[in-house]
């Protein structure tokens, strides 16, 4: 049996705004899929 965490979407919009070193608010959910905005 596997166990995971389960990420709310803030904490997929932290991880994901870390990674890409942009600001959450960058970070678009829609329904299956995050888009990032690239700043520059």
């Amino acid at each position: 049996m596997q166990t995971g965490k389960v990420l709310s979407t803030t904490d997929v919009k932290k991880i994901l705004a870390e990674y890409f070193k942009v600001s959450e608010d960058k970070i678009i959910v829609s329904k299956y899929s995050y888009i990032v905005l690239d700043g520059e």
